[in-house]
Parts: structure tokens; C-alpha cells; sequence
């Protein structure tokens, strides 16, 4: 997929991109490369940029893990007209 973000004719943005399935290639960000492993509620993803990545699914919408040393929880929740990101 390739993207060039244009949000008002007048004033265009700046992102040009391109996103594979396993590669993105930015303007500013420069090139990483991405590998996912998963498993029965667990996973693990490799990146170039970030590094390596364990994480377990806790429930729908919810999951935690490391990244470089790092605790993440990254969840969602939406219901009717609230949306929130954690």
C-alpha cells in the first residue's frame, strides 16, 4: 500500500509511504521490517526499529507484554458512543 496523506488541497501533508506486509518504508522514519510469531494467546514480534517484542493476551481488546525492558499494556475499549485507548 502505498500512501500519500492529503488532507486539505491547500495545505498538503507530508507523510509518503509505502506499507508491505512485512516492510514500511517512510520519508522520516526511514525502513523497518516486521516479523509476528503467534501462538494460543501469546506472541512475539520482531522489528528492526523497535526490537523484539513478548506479549499475552489478557481478554478481547487487551494485552500486555515487553519491549526492551519495557511493560506495555496496550487495550481498547468501545462501547456505543465511547471509545477509548489505553
Amino acid at each position: 500500500m502505498s500512501s500519500t496523506n492529503s488532507k486539505d488541497k491547500d495545505n498538503p501533508s507530508k507523510r509518503i509511504e509505502y506499507r508491505g506486509k512485512n516492510v514500511r518504508v517512510s520519508r522520516t522514519g526511514g525502513v523497518s521490517a516486521t516479523k509476528t510469531f503467534k501462538g494460543d494467546g501469546v506472541g512475539a514480534t520482531i522489528n528492526t526499529k523497535h526490537g523484539l517484542r513478548l506479549h499475552k493476551r489478557l481478554f478481547k481488546g487487551a494485552r500486555m507484554g515487553f519491549q526492551n525492558g519495557n511493560f506495555q499494556f496496550i487495550g481498547r475499549y468501545n462501547s456505543g458512543p465511547f471509545n477509548f485507548n489505553v
